[in-house]
């Protein structure tokens, strides 16, 4: 199955958008397949079909068909986190997709009537102890935030999803206990969290939900039982997230709490 995907993907790629005709009836049946058979390959194929020909706007109906048979399945192996532990790749290679969604036509996802669904499920999998399938979840949830707020017509169902069905918090939470088990995923929080910022610039949301994620982290161990001290790494790390800066200040920031708190 890999090599009959890797052969079509190197013809999208060669042809471009002239492969369109030929290759899309073609993959109609991997997406009947991947129904039945979920293998990861057809989730990367799709993310590289979105590549190519998602600015299209006569493809628009049919790569929302595409996500929308593609989410059951998914969701249906995405049951549990020994599930998502399980499955890395295929974690990995649909948000890769749901990304792509983001970056080339965003009108497909947010008028998709899976998307909440979408965003359940990456919160989910974002404790997935693989940091490639981390990365996947982290750069759609970047992708949604950038490409969702520029459009007006978008963004109140992006303010609904992330303010007022508290997703918003959820992401900070998770993204702030993630990047202690995995140190790697520091500057995909970073930019998690700047573009958190220029989505609420008026830090009418942001300082609650990180406040929150802060008193929910474990209480660290300091060998002279100084709490003092690291409430003041708290309040140092805090201001520098929230303040204005640029995405490598957040980085920085990050990087030395992370390694001050553990």
């Amino acid at each position: 199955m890999e090599k009959v995907v890797r052969c079509l993907r190197y013809m999208i790629r060669f042809l471009g958008k002239e492969s369109g005709l030929i290759l899309l009836p073609i993959f109609a049946k991997f997406t009947d397949l991947y129904v039945t058979a979920q293998h990861s390959c057809i989730l990367y194929l799709a993310s590289v079909l979105i590549d190519e020909f998602g600015d299209l706007p006569v493809m628009k109906e049919g790569f929302t068909n595409m996500l929308e048979s593609m989410c059951a399945p998914t969701f249906a192996i995405l049951n549990s986190d020994n599930a998502v532990r399980q499955n890395p790749d295929i974690i990995e290679d649909f948000f890769r997709t749901c990304r792509r969604c983001a970056e080339k036509s965003i009108d497909i996802l947010m008028t998709h009537p899976r998307l909440e669904d979408i965003l359940k499920c990456s919160l989910i999998c974002c404790g997935s102890n693989s940091h490639q399938a981390g990365h996947a979840v982290f750069a759609f949830w970047n992708s949604l935030i950038e490409y969702g707020s520029r459009n007006f017509n978008h963004r109140a169902r992006l303010d609904n999803m992330i303010v007022t069905a508290g997703m918003g918090q959820e992401m900070v939470r998770k993204a702030l206990r993630g990047v202690f088990a995995d140190t790697c995923a520091v500057p995909d929080v970073a930019l998690l969290l700047h573009d958190l910022q220029n989505y609420d610039s008026g830090l009418q949301y942001l300082p609650t939900w990180l406040d929150r994620a802060l008193e929910q982290l474990p209480t660290p161990y300091h060998p002279s039982g100084d709490v003092s001290a690291m409430s003041n790494h708290v309040r140092e790390f805090r201001h520098a997230i929230l303040n204005p800066g640029s995405q490598d200040s957040k980085v920085a920031a990050l990087s030395t709490f992370t390694n001050t708190y553990r």
